[in-house]
């Protein structure tokens, strides 16, 4: 529990960070989360395994306390892609809650195959997510 805590607060830190700054448009602060996730995987390997595969051994009690958190954490790259869309950064036709669920779905099943010593560095994979996602969704 303690793992998870910790795992999704500084996530959502530096979430709030990546949100609240001005001086990036959308696809910018997309970008920047994805890369974020990637680097924790990185950074934090152990704790991002633990994360993502043993949420179903935390009792409902505990699970009362982490959902909220990831769904928090969903909610906000949700917010990101409407305020992109109603800026016309994005298609008009997207559906926001999809497009964040597949968002974190592509970046958090790397923590299963990420290598950080591997042939492509995080930076490298987020751009390469970003490329993915954006030639699917950009206005």
């Amino acid at each position: 529990m303690d793992i998870h805590i910790a795992y999704i607060d500084e996530l959502l830190s530096e979430q709030e960070i990546i949100i609240s700054d001005t001086r990036k448009n959308c696809k910018e602060k997309l970008f920047v989360m994805v890369y974020m996730l990637l680097k924790s995987i990185k950074t934090k390997k152990s704790s991002a395994t633990v994360f993502f595969r043993e949420m179903k051994n935390l009792s409902d009690e505990k699970l009362a306390q982490i959902l909220p958190k990831r769904d928090e954490f969903r909610n906000k790259i949700k917010q990101v892609l409407v305020e992109g869309i109603e800026s016309g950064e994005l298609r008009s036709n997207l559906d926001a809650s999809i497009i964040s669920f597949a968002i974190l779905g592509v970046a958090n099943w790397s923590y299963h195959w990420f290598d950080s010593g591997g042939e492509k560095t995080e930076q490298e994979v987020a751009d390469i997510f970003m490329g993915m996602i954006l030639q699917g969704i950009e206005a």
